[in-house]
């Protein structure tokens, strides 16, 4: 019988509460005749308090579910925001029920009008895009509406990252979150201020708290973009692009402490400090650059075919050599350390520290392991 715990968040309130105090408790009630009260044989105190009000904001609670999800207690975080943003708490089974019939292409409007309408109230206000761009493609009103609302947030957004308009990114965070993707699963904010070599934008976004370790549907990170558009100024000399004073100035600020990827059923842990990492983030932004591409073929329908990118010794070495020293110090460009690290880390190589992150193709030549993944830690 779990009726009780509707009313545990109250109890463990009271509990840290009692617990918590370091000389008086004082209990704050409306109804003198509450059954606590009588239980606890406490009577109405009519003496005067000094006692100062101290109110979070919305911000702060949202912080603090943010906090309480972080350590797995999903659902009072989850009443918390509910309580927030004004909508009825729904239960992760509640919300699974509701999710699977509202986005049921079979279904006809009025069989699951309340249900879309459930989702799209939650979705809203927890600014959950992709379900309520689903919506709009079941054609629910509302949801079509909204979409075409950030549709045109969307497109003034890239141009306001781009130019370093700071009043108008603020107005889309405001509506939308510091981390609001440019596309579906799309580049940030972030990651568009630091492609484009902005001075001042990308620091704004990081005292909004952007997360650096927010990644697109293609797995790139705001490092990724960073070193991309460096390198388009350095090579095409597009100086719309991310340049050396920039690079220097926010490469130890997005670049994360480590990254975890997968291949195939295998996780390994990339320190942030390590020449590996930076050989997956350069060869990765770099993938477009390189016109020699092999293509892996799978023979399993959950592993597409694809093409990589091959890249020679003497590619890498083009690359690394003009990236400063202050972000690749100089024993780290030498080609025999470069090609140790590669050689180290082949798919088919059997070596204790080998982590599968390079598949040789030829002599001196190498592409990323296709199956490899950038995955949550």
């Amino acid at each position: 019988d779990k009726d009780a715990e509707v009313y545990k968040f109250y109890i463990n309130s009271l509990y840290v509460a009692i617990t918590r105090s370091i000389k008086n408790i004082y209990l704050f009630e409306k109804q003198l005749n509450h059954r606590i009260l009588q239980l606890l044989a406490l009577k109405e105190n009519n003496q005067p308090l000094q006692v100062s009000e101290e109110k979070s904001d919305m911000r702060e609670w949202l912080a603090e579910a943010d906090r309480l999800e972080g350590q797995g207690k999903y659902e009072q975080a989850e009443q918390i925001r509910a309580k927030m943003h004004g909508y009825a708490y729904i239960s992760p089974e509640q919300l699974e029920q509701i999710k699977t019939l509202a986005l049921d292409p079979d279904k006809k409007e009025a069989e699951v009008k309340k249900e879309r309408k459930q989702l799209f109230q939650y979705a809203s206000k927890r600014l959950m895009i992709d379900w309520i761009e689903q919506l709009a493609e079941l054609g629910f009103h509302r949801a079509v509406l909204f979409m075409k609302e950030v549709r045109q947030d969307r497109k003034e957004y890239l141009k306001s990252c781009r130019l370093g308009r700071q009043g108008e990114v603020d107005r889309v965070i405001r509506k939308y979150g510091v981390d609001f993707p440019l596309s579906g699963q799309g580049p940030t904010g972030l990651m568009m201020a630091l492609y484009h070599g902005q001075n001042e934008l990308p620091g704004h976004f990081l005292k909004q708290k952007a997360d650096i370790n927010k990644r697109t549907g293609e797995g790139l990170l705001a490092v990724h973009y960073l070193l991309e558009g460096f390198f388009k100024n350095e090579f095409h000399k597009d100086l719309s692009m991310a340049d050396l004073t920039i690079l220097l100035k926010y490469w130890y600020a997005v670049r994360p402490s480590s990254l975890t990827i997968q291949t195939h059923l295998q996780r390994f842990s990339v320190s942030g400090h390590s020449m590996l990492f930076f050989l997956l983030i350069c060869m990765r932004c770099l993938d477009e650059e390189v016109p020699s591409k092999v293509a892996f073929k799978f023979h399993d329908p959950a592993t597409p075919d694809r093409d990589a990118a091959v890249f020679s010794m003497d590619m890498i070495m083009r690359f690394i050599i003009h990236v400063p020293d202050e972000v690749l110090p100089p024993y780290r460009k030498k080609r025999s350390y470069v090609n140790s690290i590669l050689a180290m880390h082949e798919v088919d190589r059997d070596h204790p520290y080998n982590k599968q992150a390079f598949k040789r193709v030829d002599r001196g030549c190498y592409s990323l392991n296709p199956v490899l993944a950038i995955v949550d830690q």
